[in-house]
């Protein structure tokens, strides 16, 4: 559930939307929006589940996991597990663009990840009301979107338009990650002195609360 909008998956991995689409954060076709209230605010709203119209050209897989920040939305590709395509998962969004002020995206957009380690996948998606987390299969952490309070972790206030790895995280095995309004919160396995495995939580600002 995002601020006023809401994306749910199907057994296939179709993307359906519903709510608020003002932005385009329901990434539907024009003709799926409720046209009984045009030429007012809420003619954007979409009553009933509509599928998320994904360009013909993205050859989009199905998709593995979704998440909606306040007033956008966010997808992840399933892994093809094919050796003729081995390309990773992509990310995509939709909506009001995380980050600076920029065109709304009324349909899904690739999302213009980094380079990754070989074998190295996006496995997670968390985002905020302005802000959004990535997580990895090697337990990196990219955030990306508005940073005005730190909610990045990436050492200063301030907006990223794409994903930037979060380096106080880079020697933490992150297994989970969530975001809210306006932070962002990390939780990575531990295994003390003694070898006993435990959960630390580690915030925006970089601090570590052990959750044992």
């Amino acid at each position: 559930f995002g601020g006023w909008h809401a994306v749910a998956l199907d057994r296939d991995g179709r993307a359906w939307a519903w709510g608020g689409n003002e932005y385009g954060q329901g990434g539907v076709r024009g003709d799926a929006r409720d046209e009984r209230h045009a030429g007012v605010h809420v003619s954007e709203h979409v009553s009933v589940p509509a599928p998320v119209a994904f360009a013909a050209e993205l050859a989009a897989r199905p998709i593995a996991r979704v998440a909606c920040g306040g007033m956008n939305s966010f997808a992840l590709e399933r892994d093809s597990f094919d050796e003729k395509d081995d390309a990773p998962p992509r990310v995509f969004e939709w909506g009001a663009r995380a980050g600076s002020e920029r065109a709304h995206a009324r349909a899904p957009v690739a999302v213009p990840f980094p380079r990754l380690f070989p074998s190295e996948r996006v496995t997670a998606l968390a985002a905020g009301s302005f802000h959004v987390l990535a997580l990895t299969s090697a337990s990196r952490v990219f955030a990306w979107g508005k940073g005005d309070y730190g909610q990045l972790g990436l050492g200063r206030p301030g907006n990223w338009d794409a994903p930037k790895e979060v380096a106080p995280l880079s020697d933490k095995a992150v297994v989970f990650v969530a975001a809210g309004g306006w932070h962002s919160c990390a939780l990575a396995a531990v295994t003390d002195v003694r070898g006993i495995f435990h959960l630390a939580g580690v915030l925006d600002d970089g601090l570590i609360v052990n959750m044992t």
